[in-house]
């Protein structure tokens, strides 16, 4: 596989629907404003559950104290994916391409596509040209390159390399196909209209997305949440993309800390709202404290 393929789908693997809001901005109920949460039951080891921030500007990250310790306390380390899984770039490739015959050249107005053709060319060396049967929901996560001021950083790729360096293993709390059939429950156009907007109202985009930068540095999982929620163009999407995938977590974090202390890393819009992660854990039955 080429690099350039290679960089992409790492990109991929790490942005989430967290790090892709829409433009619009919601007052969700407040709670305690915490990324770190500890975690106890019977039958479970103390754990943690962090929120992540997928993709920031490399001058906005910080892993701060208290999380460094979690994740030294901890035995094991578990994010949405196994990002040290062998082979799981060519598993992506698997779910990457539209497969009705349908294009992205079909699917955007001709101003959008040239538009969209010089970003890529620009941002990642690749013209959309070898991408035109990806799917937009793909392509749309490699415009947010273009918003990062400066190198990017990630959570995920830092506790990859942190577990290497500490001997810890590394697991997944959902499989790819899990994950891309999630994404599958968006349709086409939906996607193609996320690219869009993105391409026509960059100005709001990069002040959407300081906003929610914001609301992760201050630790606000109910205020990312909310942007979250409303990237979402119908119920059926929520559900997908969110509700259905924490349920599911909850009782695999159960399994996954029955015999080792872990350290559970996720992205942070899944946290908060009734059906978030934090609220789900409590319903399961779980003591859960946030660390300050």
């Amino acid at each position: 596989m080429n690099h350039p393929i290679k960089k992409l789908l790492f990109i991929v693997l790490l942005i989430a629907v967290s790090c892709s809001p829409k433009l619009q901005n919601t007052t969700p109920a407040s709670t305690v404003n915490s990324l770190l949460w500890k975690i106890s039951k019977d039958g479970v080891q103390p754990s943690y559950v962090y929120g992540t921030f997928h993709l920031l500007p490399q001058a906005d990250f910080q892993l701060s104290e208290k999380v460094q310790q979690a994740f030294g306390e901890s035995e094991q380390i578990v994010l949405e994916l196994d990002m040290d899984q062998e082979g799981m770039q060519m598993e992506m490739l698997k779910y990457m391409s539209m497969t009705d015959g349908t294009t992205i050249s079909s699917l955007l107005p001709e101003e959008d596509y040239q538009k969209l053709d010089s970003i890529l060319t620009s941002t990642i060396g690749m013209g959309l040209a070898m991408m035109d049967t990806w799917k937009p929901f793909f392509i749309s996560t490699f415009l947010l390159t273009s918003y990062i001021e400066g190198t990017p950083a990630s959570f995920e790729m830092s506790f990859v390399q942190m577990a290497k360096e500490q001997e810890k293993e590394i697991l997944g709390l959902e499989t790819i196909a899990e994950q891309m059939a999630a994404v599958d429950k968006m349709d086409y156009r939906s996607q193609t209209q996320m690219i869009s907007e993105m391409l026509n109202e960059e100005d709001k985009m990069r002040k959407s997305f300081r906003e929610m930068l914001d609301l992760y540095k201050n630790e606000d999982v109910e205020g990312l949440y909310a942007y979250t929620k409303a990237y979402m163009e119908n119920p059926e999407e929520i559900e997908a993309m969110i509700t259905n995938r924490n349920e599911s977590w909850i009782s695999r974090i159960g399994e996954i800390a029955s015999d080792k202390s872990t350290f559970f890393g996720v992205g942070a819009g899944h946290l908060g709202g009734e059906k978030g992660v934090i609220s789900l854990l409590k319903e399961a039955g779980y003591e859960v404290e946030a660390v300050r």
